[in-house]
C-alpha cells in the first residue's frame, strides 16, 4: 500500500520538461516550474513617466519593460490630457504589453501614481464607489479602473523614484515621453496645440 501512494504521488508532479515554456523571450512572462511543482511568475522591471505640454495640453508617456539583460522600450501620446493621466496611461500601456501574469516591480517618479497604492488611496476610493474621502469624485475614474484591474492579473509593487535625478532608466522614460509630445505635435492642426 505506501509503495501505491508513493507512485501516486509523485505522478501528480509532472517532470520540469513538459511545463517549461518553449520559447524564451522577452517577457514571456510564462510560470516556470520549479522542485516539487512550485510555480513561480517570472519578474519584469517597468519604469514609467509622463509629460504634458501645458496642463491640460498634449502629453505623452513613455514606458521601459526589462526583463533579464533585454529592454523594451514604448511611448505615446494624446492631444488633449493632463500629466497625470499621462503617468498613469505610461503604467497600463506596460502592464498591458506583458503576455502572461508576471510580478511586476513598477518605478515611476509619479507620487499621485505611486501613492494611490502605496497608501492604500485606490483601495478606499474603490470601496467608497471611486469618491475621494471629501465625497467628491476620484478623478481619473476610467484610469484608475484600468489599472486596478491589471494589478489584479499582474502581482505588481510600486516603487516612488525621484525625478529628473541620477537613474538614467527614469530620465530614459522621461525623453520617451517628452519625444511623443514633439512628435505628436507634429500631427496636429495649429488650433489643437492650444
Amino acid at each position: 500500500m505506501v509503495s501505491k501512494t508513493k507512485e501516486m504521488s509523485s505522478s501528480l508532479i509532472a517532470p520540469a520538461k513538459r511545463y517549461a515554456p518553449r520559447k524564451q523571450g522577452l517577457l514571456s512572462g510564462r510560470v516556470t516550474l520549479l522542485k516539487r511543482g512550485v510555480c513561480m511568475k517570472k519578474t519584469v522591471t517597468l519604469y514609467t513617466d509622463g509629460a504634458c505640454s501645458g496642463n491640460p495640453g498634449i502629453g505623452g508617456y513613455g514606458g521601459i519593460l526589462i526583463y533579464g539583460d533585454v529592454q523594451k522600450e514604448y511611448s505615446g501620446g494624446e492631444a488633449q490630457t493632463t500629466n497625470n493621466r499621462m503617468e498613469i496611461t505610461a503604467v497600463i500601456v506596460g502592464l498591458k504589453r506583458l503576455k502572461y501574469p508576471c510580478k511586476v516591480e513598477v518605478y515611476s517618479d509619479s507620487a499621485y501614481t505611486v501613492n494611490a497604492f502605496l497608501e492604500g488611496w485606490i483601495y478606499a476610493w474603490k470601496k467608497a464607489g471611486w469618491k475621494k474621502a471629501d465625497g467628491k469624485a476620484v478623478q481619473n475614474i476610467d484610469l484608475w479602473e484600468e489599472l486596478y484591474a491589471l494589478t489584479k492579473t499582474h502581482e505588481v509593487t510600486f516603487h516612488k523614484v525621484a525625478g529628473h535625478a541620477d537613474n538614467p532608466l527614469n530620465n530614459r522614460c522621461d525623453e520617451l515621453a517628452r519625444g511623443a509630445i514633439v512628435e505628436l505635435r507634429k500631427t496636429l492642426p495649429v488650433d489643437e496645440e492650444e
